[in-house]
């Protein structure tokens, strides 16, 4: 995922410099999900959470134009990106804060080209909550109702919910509500740790079980391998292997959340 710069980096720069193209090229990647951590944003007072992703989407935008890219918006428009090799990016952004207890807010990013949202990030402190995270401590009962309504709202314009950071009785209570796959967008199990035992102990709370794993894949849904905790590709292998043996290579799919850009830009993918 490419994501923000941090907030003291927005503050040095007018417009954030991205160079997503330069940085897909030398990957060799067909698309990746360009995305946002909103609670990392300093957001102060209502309408900031807002103000912040439209400004960066803004960014994108002039970022996409200059190296005459675009987003993908659906899965037709992935499989011409493979087929001719021309890289797109997938609008996505980590934490629904901009939303603020207005619902129509999300078909204004739709509109806007967001096409994965993940409903949560680190922190639930938003004006209007949306659920428990699997890092906070459970004080909302899993789901809210409002978080239920975003999801509804998700399945019926087209946009992907993604339940990484989300606590485990927040997914069975998504689960209930959606009439679409739901994606965990990157984890690990957390009876396969690698040999990374201080990454281990830090991610411990974002790993899923088993149990949790199947549950998602069930409903279609998938999974996606994080990167966290291994120090080789071999491990790396050995963590999607370790996934896949649970719930089936149909629903694994490939999470890095790895800071590919932030050397320049303050930005990670």
């Amino acid at each position: 995922m490419l994501q923000a710069a941090s907030p003291q980096r927005q503050q040095e720069q007018q417009e954030p410099q991205l160079l997503i193209s330069e940085e897909l090229k030398r990957s060799g990647l067909t698309a990746v999900c360009a995305s946002f951590v909103l609670d990392f944003a300093p957001n102060i007072k209502p309408g900031d959470a807002r103000e912040n992703y439209m400004h960066w989407l803004t960014a994108i935008d002039a970022e996409l134009k200059k190296d005459s890219m675009r987003r993908a918006l659906t899965l037709k428009d992935l499989g011409a990106a493979r087929r001719t090799g021309q890289p797109m990016i997938v609008q996505t952004v980590e934490g629904a804060h901009f939303i603020e207890g207005q619902l129509d807010r999300l078909e204004e990013v739709y509109e806007r080209g967001l096409r994965h949202l993940q409903l949560l990030h680190d922190r639930d402190d938003m004006v209007s909550p949306l659920g428990d995270t699997n890092i906070g401590r459970a004080h909302l009962g899993g789901l809210t109702a409002f978080g239920a309504e975003v999801v509804k709202e998700c399945n019926r314009l087209g946009v992907v919910v993604d339940m990484a950071h989300a606590s485990h009785e927040t997914v069975m209570a998504a689960l209930k509500v959606t009439t679409q796959p739901l994606i965990v967008s990157r984890t690990n199990l957390d009876s396969w740790t690698g040999s990374n035992l201080r990454m281990a102990e830090m991610m411990k709370p974002r790993l899923i079980s088993k149990e949790h794993a199947k549950v998602v894949a069930d409903a279609s849904g998938v999974v996606g391998v994080w990167t966290k905790l291994t120090n080789s590709p071999a491990e790396f292998v050995q963590s999607i292997k370790a996934m896949v043996d649970v719930i089936g290579i149909d629903h694994v799919g490939i999470g890095t959340d790895n800071d590919l850009l932030s050397s320049r830009t303050g930005a990670v993918a």
